[in-house]
């Protein structure tokens, strides 16, 4: 019993306890000649080398696992896409002469013609000096001109390359010059659509202005911002350079002109840039030049991309 008293453990949990790890080793392999990030394998620049410091620094690591407690994250939740179910296609916006007569040049008029797609019954308005807010609902415009309180207002049913002519708000080039210091925090020109069925809000607004041609006194009309409200949630929409858009179809001379500019092009354009086999559906933000087939963008997660701008996220367009 003497001896057992005075007698010290010699169990191997009891010895790791007493050592303590030196590291470097002066003998074996420490680190392998590759490493893995985000699910990609890399290999190392230089063997034996620690790529998050020194090899001198583990010395400092603690020889014994130690309890942690994990913050526990909120689950993944599925993410859906938002579908617009109301669409203005802003480059098919543009002023037509109206028909006045035997007037002379300069006092020539025009209205506002514009394709609009929608998958509900929506109806469609042209404001004018409007300003525009967002009530946590839906979108709210504010007519700041006294002679132009209220807005030109046009239904339409379910369909595809509607073309909205709006012929009763008939303009005169002076419109905009006389107005341009009374309402210089308004826009000039806004055309908004929106669904009429009942429920979340489902809007799509063009806040427009007014450009003077140089070569004779007839006036342009430049999409200045759209923005869309999905189910009550305001998004701003901007251009997507990388992938152009190739579905023609739709009614009228607006539909008509793009999908003849496309069959000129290049079929070959709409492939990857990278494999150059399948077809252009993911883009990469915030830089929305690069556009890649999904696969491509998977595995170029981790990689530099010809961009200046830091990689964030991609997203996946779906026709």
């Amino acid at each position: 019993h003497m001896g057992s008293l005075l007698s010290t453990s010699s169990s191997p949990r009891a010895q790791t306890e007493q050592s303590w790890a030196t590291f470097p080793p002066k003998t074996g392999v420490l680190f392998t000649g590759h490493f893995y990030l985000g699910g990609d394998k890399f290999e190392s620049v230089a063997r034996e080398s620690f790529i998050f410091g020194e090899p001198a620094d583990l010395q400092f690591v603690n020889s014994q696992p130690l309890p942690y407690q994990l913050p526990v994250g909120r689950p993944a939740g599925h993410s859906r896409p938002l579908q617009a179910v109301v669409s203005l296609r802003k480059e098919t916006a543009r002023f037509v002469k109206a028909d006045s007569g035997a007037e002379p040049l300069p006092h020539q008029s025009f209205h506002v013609e514009l394709v609009l797609d929608c998958l509900v019954d929506c109806e469609v308005s042209v404001w004018l000096f409007v300003r525009q807010s967002f009530n946590g609902q839906r979108l709210v415009l504010e007519a700041q001109h006294p002679l132009y309180p209220g807005p030109e207002r046009q239904r339409f049913s379910r369909g595809l390359g509607w073309v909205f002519s709006c012929t009763e708000l008939t303009l005169r080039p002076t419109v905009f010059d006389d107005a341009s210091d009374s309402c210089q925090d308004a826009f000039p020109l806004a055309v908004l659509c929106e669904s009429l069925e009942s429920g979340p809000a489902n809007q799509q607004l063009l806040l427009c202005s007014a450009e003077r041609l140089a070569a004779d006194s007839a006036y342009s009309l430049k999409v200045l911002k759209q923005i869309t409200v999905i189910d009550g949630l305001p998004l701003v929409v901007h251009d997507i350079y990388g992938i152009s858009d190739r579905e023609g179809g739709g009614s009228g001379s607006q539909a008509a002109a793009p999908a003849a500019a496309d069959s000129l092009m290049d079929p070959g354009d709409a492939d990857c840039v990278v494999c150059m086999v399948k077809a252009r559906d993911t883009v990469i933000l915030p830089c929305r030049h690069l556009c890649l087939c999904d696969s491509c963008a998977d595995s170029l997660r981790y990689q530099a991309s010809c961009c200046r701008s830091a990689e964030r996220r991609s997203a996946r367009c779906c026709s």
